[in-house]
């Protein structure tokens, strides 16, 4: 009989993934039988140890074992392991922190909310700010809990900020530069499918402006793009299921 697999866990990655990782055990196996609430769900060849399930219900509890299978010889069970799917409702606040996320992936400098409490950090920073299509009060007045349910369009205005480069600068950050990349790489394969299993897409993504201003004798380094977000949710104000695609990056000259 076969070792079973260790150090098993289960993590959230979308409205309707989750993903399992474990540790294979010693050879000999021919691969490891996946169980989701009992039923077999996937069989894992040796040396993967991870398995993203997906096209799950919103808001639902899982439950997840594993077993190792030589030649049909099964190990005991490893797990369980449990975990619940996100809400499917739009949640400003978690399409906030999907942006967030994504935009520290891609620039690796500190990235803050434009409107959140507390001093600035150092430059080099990158502040987003989201609005909706309808406005309903200020932001303030939203609580974490605010839901707005169907398909939904935002508008993401994210600034760069970095100091001017002086003489003892040897590679300082360009915000111009910066907030290009960050333009160019939301049609990456890893940024669309991170925002993609949050259900969320990028319609427009507009021209990178300089808006670099004038502070008493100093220049502020600033550059800012707009981009319209689309987010889905599971259900529509009539209850109706409803997804979305990833949608595909669309430069304009111009964000309207």
């Amino acid at each position: 009989m076969p070792a079973p697999p260790t150090a098993l866990a289960l993590k959230v990655i979308g409205v309707r993934a989750l993903k399992l990782t474990w540790t294979d055990p010693a050879l000999p196996f021919d691969f490891i039988r996946v169980f989701r609430d009992t039923v077999e769900v996937a069989q894992v060849a040796p040396g993967i140890q991870d398995h993203e399930d997906r096209d799950l219900d919103p808001k639902t509890s899982f439950s997840y074992t594993l077993k190792a299978d030589d030649g049909g010889v099964l190990s005991t069970e490893a797990g369980p392991v449990v975990a619940t799917t996100l809400d499917g409702d739009v949640n400003i606040r978690e399409v906030e922190d999907a942006l967030v996320e994504a935009l520290t992936t891609i620039c690796g400098i500190t990235v803050i909310l434009l409107d959140q409490p507390g001093p600035r950090p150092d430059k080099p920073y990158v502040t987003l700010k989201l609005t909706g299509p309808t406005k309903i009060g200020s932001r303030d007045n939203l609580t974490d809990d605010f839901q707005l349910q169907g398909m939904r369009s935002f508008n993401a205005s994210i600034n760069v900020y970095a100091d001017v480069p002086t003489g003892d600068d040897v590679d300082p950050l360009n915000a111009f530069q910066c907030a290009e990349t960050i333009q160019s790489s939301f049609d990456r394969p890893d940024i669309i499918e991170e925002l993609g299993l949050k259900e969320i897409g990028i319609s427009t993504i507009g021209a990178v402006q300089d808006v670099g201003a004038a502070l008493d004798t100093r220049h502020e380094d600033r550059a800012q793009l707009d981009v319209a977000i689309l987010k889905a949710s599971n259900k529509d104000a009539s209850g109706v299921t409803e997804e979305i695609d990833t949608v595909p990056l669309e430069t304009s000259g111009s964000f309207s």
